[in-house]
């Protein structure tokens, strides 16, 4: 079976913010708008309140045991250029973290540590 891959992009600036995979871009566009809990949704739903919604372009396709690889060759291609959302699990590219991701991690790192018994936080 054949996987696409594609590219969700910002129709207020043109660039590409996700890079993803489907067997079926409708379902996989509509599953994007309705979805609640990740980067990609907030960014949705931020262009939902100004009218408008992100464009999906396919990028490629592939026999379907190939698209994790090629998906995450177009994200290695794609994060230096463009602000990616896309969560960032390296098994093919370890050492490539998108930068808004990398923000990300540095926030929730930065959290405050629980106080210690000591009193001391």
């Amino acid at each position: 079976m054949t996987k696409y891959i594609y590219v969700l992009v910002d129709p207020t600036d043109g660039k590409v913010r996700y890079v993803g995979q489907a067997k079926d871009c409708h379902s996989r566009m509509t599953g994007h708008l309705n979805s609640k809990d990740s980067c990609v949704s907030e960014w949705i739903a931020n262009l939902r309140r100004m009218g408008q919604r992100p464009q999906m372009l396919v990028v490629d396709e592939v026999a379907d045991s190939g698209a994790g690889a090629l998906e995450q060759e177009w994200i290695s291609m794609l994060w230096q250029r463009y602000p990616l959302l896309n969560r960032i699990a390296y098994p093919y590219y370890p050492w490539v973290a998108s930068p808004v991701m990398l923000k990300w991690s540095r926030v929730q790192r930065q959290r405050k540590q629980p106080a210690t018994a000591n009193g001391a936080g």
